[in-house]
Parts: structure tokens; C-alpha cells; sequence
């Protein structure tokens, strides 16, 4: 029997076996983030809180340090400041 383009890996349909697996592995991980978002979406019209995605605590403050540029005006005698 001679085996059909789809079982020799060819391409069928416009699409390859990989192709499509890599489609089905797509709509599998779509599926379960659906299923993610109905559950939030349920457990939060239950009343439960959300607080969301946590936030990493702020570095503690350090003084801003401030580089200042030579004055390069040009004095009334025409030579530059410095």
C-alpha cells in the first residue's frame, strides 16, 4: 500500500505533520489559558479578592548623584570659563 502524503511527512493540506503538531500544541496551551481565566473570572463573581501579581519591593532610596558639566561660557575677555 502506498503510504498517503500526510503519513510520509509531506506536505498536505498546506500544512506539514510538524505544523500541525505545533498547532495543536498552540490551541492545547490556549484551551488551558481559557480554562485559567473562567476559573479567575468564576472565583472572583464568587467574591473572592484578587490582588493581582504581587510587586517586588522598591530598592531602599539613595541620594540621586548629580554629574555637573565644566562651565564652558565664554567670558567677556572671549577666553572659556572653567
Amino acid at each position: 500500500m502506498e503510504p498517503t502524503r500526510r503519513q510520509s511527512g509531506q506536505v498536505a493540506d498546506g500544512m506539514t505533520d510538524e505544523e500541525i503538531e505545533r498547532f495543536a500544541l498552540v490551541l492545547k496551551e490556549c484551551e488551558r489559558i481559557r480554562a485559567l481565566v473562567a476559573r479567575e473570572e468564576a472565583a472572583l463573581s464568587n467574591g473572592e479578592h484578587d490582588d493581582g501579581i504581587p510587586m517586588a519591593a522598591a530598592p531602599p532610596e539613595q541620594p540621586a548623584t548629580v554629574l555637573l558639566a565644566p562651565d564652558l561660557r565664554v567670558s567677556g575677555t572671549g577666553a572659556a570659563r572653567r
